[in-house]
């Protein structure tokens, strides 16, 4: 009932009492005139009780016009007074879509009544197949959308919402009953497991999305019953809505015994937290739920839809656009959310997340203002006769308020670091709705990709707000290898300078320095070896620094590394030294500065197929087999055939194999200089 209804109520309610009072003074005056007759009559003339008789009668007939007067101003009160019902748009309302696509007989069957309305689940199935039907009808029907917010002219499968399917779909369909849309459906009461938190502006085709995946995410049949306020009460008469809050059906859903959880399907601007009737909902789950002993750990739940093209990742060097899917925040059972996502590589839209740290429930939008003031009074804990108006702020607000921006803080601190929001970012820390290191689905850190997108003034709060420099990703990246990989060199001095751990290595064992000289970031290696990085620290497949610096011929970093000490003959786990990596390859300034500078063996490795020589002779290097020949390498060394294991080779024999005209000086060379095939040494042995 609307406060306007109610004032009219109460003022024909005392008219009405008015009334009845003159009337019943009318007949307490008729009553003594009567008994006044009666004692002027002598007892002879009749019996007692006729006289009673007589009285009841008259008294009877003199407020039976009252009676009848009551009962009809009662009458007109309460047909003067609305009936809550869901909103409609009157041009939706007109639309026969009925006359052009066919009602499925599910819909058809009529009413199974279920008494209580938060036992009305609706299941992912049947919302699945309302879905179908819904975009059938819009794919075969041209319908306009009304509403003036709309950013479409026709309503389409892309964009219908609940606003347009309870006005063109539940009440329609349900009309001839007056019942719920669930009603419909069930075969009896569909007790839920979930309570669903929305906005009815939402698009269904999101929302559905959403649902989908959440029961995925719990590993739920396409049976289990979500409470969805749109099917399950009955929209050609809401009055429920006006019982005390903790007895609507939308408490009574969460309170129920079998209600584990909520789940809060948001849109891109949190557009939940702006309706009043969610913010009841989000305080019952995260207060009064909690309390419940069935089930225990009651669990609020976010879910969103990442926008096609919002988010990119990179795989083996590419970067590809995340597609339009969907995204949980999810309970890992103890009550912390862990990011969940459809597509490997993407995370919680940062764009809900931040607008979720700005949710205000005082300024909650209400179709209704006596509902707002209801729901403010619920959580305040204050009795509408001893506060009629809630005030605009309260310590309770702040504290819903907290617990709501907690859940999206780590989130908005993820995406304002990104952005290089220092404000925003420091206003999160400073509210404490996050921690500075809380990790998202890819395992970074804000203080990771602030340093990956070189946003130094976000990076040097983060480290002053006690950020770990040293904190990895889910491949072991550190910021320090993040900043190195940018050549971020201001976000890396100040990473070094609040001791950012130089050596550590990733997954595949890759330090800062192996990255700076795989980039050839000459700067950043100076940095980096100013910061005592190691020279020689190997990776997972024994690979320095050397050999990753002369296998892509970069010359000024090994320069650099042999002045810093590198170790030009070291191998790697097959037995390759720098040299023989450099030997592989064209360029041969690696090579010269690692024979010249280095004092690299040319003779050095375990390699069992090859030497330095051998491997500038397979590949047609004629400059290194001439330099390296100059530096006294052994061209008679022997070693195994890679297609034979059994057959021996040298570095004469890796050069005919090949047979072009490089090949032939080489071939030329090498004999020049005493070359000769394995098989000839074989039998230059035997004589």
């Amino acid at each position: 009932m609307l406060k306007g209804d109610r004032e009219r109520a109460d003022s024909t309610h005392k008219e009405v009492l008015g009334e009845l009072s003159a009337e019943m003074a009318l007949a307490s005056e008729l009553r003594t005139e009567l008994l006044a007759v009666r004692e002027q009559q002598p007892l002879s003339s009749g019996p007692q009780d006729a006289w009673l008789d007589a009285i009841t009668k008259a008294v009877r007939e003199a407020t039976m016009p009252l009676m009848d007067h009551i009962e009809n101003k009662t009458n007109e009160v309460i047909l003067s007074i609305p009936r809550r019902q869901s909103h409609r748009l009157p041009p939706l309302a007109d639309v026969d879509w009925q006359s052009e696509v066919c009602t499925p007989p599910p819909y058809l069957r009529g009413k199974v009544e279920v008494k209580d309305t938060h036992r009305r689940g609706i299941t992912i199935h049947q919302l699945s197949f309302l879905g179908s039907f819904v975009k059938e009808v819009l794919d075969t029907v041209e319908i306009r959308d009304p509403h003036p917010g709309s950013n479409a002219d026709r309503i389409t499968w892309r964009n219908v919402n609940l606003y347009h399917i309870n006005d063109l779909f539940v009440v329609p369909l349900t009309d001839q009953f007056e019942c719920s849309f669930v009603e419909l459906l069930a075969d009896g009461p569909q007790d839920p497991l979930w309570f669903i938190s929305h906005w009815w502006g939402c698009p269904f085709m999101d929302s559905l999305s959403m649902l989908t995946f959440h029961a995925s995410a719990h590993d739920l049949p396409q049976d289990v019953p979500y409470w969805m306020c749109t099917f399950a009460n009955n929209q050609h008469n809401l009055e429920e809505l006006d019982e005390h809050l903790m007895q609507t059906p939308f408490a009574r859903a969460i309170m129920s015994e079998t209600c584990q959880g909520t789940i809060m399907l948001m849109n891109e601007t949190a557009e939940p937290f702006k309706r009043t009737w969610c913010t009841l909902e989000n305080f019952i789950s995260t207060t009064c739920a909690k309390e419940k002993t069935q089930p225990p750990h009651y669990k609020l739940e976010v879910a969103a839809i990442i926008q096609q093209g919002a988010q990119m990742v990179e795989d083996q060097g590419h970067r590809m656009n995340i597609p339009r899917s969907s995204a949980l925040l999810i309970d890992d059972g103890s009550g912390n959310l862990k990011d969940h996502v459809e597509i490997g590589g993407a995370w919680f839209p940062g764009n809900v997340a931040r607008s979720g740290v700005k949710a205000d429930i005082s300024k909650a939008d209400a179709s209704n203002e006596e509902d707002k003031q209801s729901i403010l009074r619920l959580i305040i804990g204050a009795h509408p006769n001893e506060m009629p108006e809630p005030p605009l702020q309260h310590d309770r607000y702040d504290t819903v308020n907290h617990a709501i921006h907690r859940v999206f803080g780590p989130r908005a601190l993820y995406d304002a670091a990104q952005d290089g929001d220092v404000d925003e970012v420091n206003d999160i820390l400073s509210r404490g709705i996050s921690m500075a290191d809380v990790k998202n689905a890819r395992s970074e850190t804000p203080l990771w990709i602030a340093v990956y997108n070189n946003h130094l003034a976000v990076v040097r709060l983060l480290l002053d707000k006690g950020a770990n420099a040293n904190m990895a990703n889910g491949c072991g990246n550190t910021p320090l290898q993040a900043a190195v990989a940018r050549e971020a060199v201001e976000s890396l001095t100040v990473l070094l300078e609040a001791h950012a751990d130089v050596n550590q290595s990733d997954a595949q064992g890759f330090t800062p320095m192996h990255v700076a000289s795989q980039e050839c970031f000459q700067d950043v290696a100076k940095l980096l070896l100013h910061a005592r990085a190691h020279p020689d620290s190997a990776n997972l497949v024994g690979n320095t620094s050397l050999h990753i610096s002369a296998e892509r011929d970069h010359s000024d970093i090994v320069f650099l590394l042999l002045r810093w000490r590198a170790d030009p003959d070291k191998q790697n786990k097959k037995g390759h030294t720098p040299l023989m990596v450099a030997a592989q390859h064209d360029g041969l300034t690696s090579l010269e500065c690692l024979l010249t500078d280095g004092q690299a063996n040319p003779n050095q490795g375990d390699d069992p197929y090859g030497t330095p020589l051998s491997w500038a002779a397979y590949h047609g290097n004629l400059g290194a087999v001439t330099r390296l020949l100059q530096c006294r390498a052994d061209v008679n060394t022997i070693f195994k055939s890679e297609a034979d294991d059994t057959a021996s080779e040298t570095a004469l024999d890796s050069a005919n194999n090949r047979g072009n005209d490089k090949d032939n000086e080489i071939i030329e060379i090498l004999q020049r200089a005493g070359g000769l095939c394995a098989d000839e040494l074989a039998n230059l042995g035997a004589e």
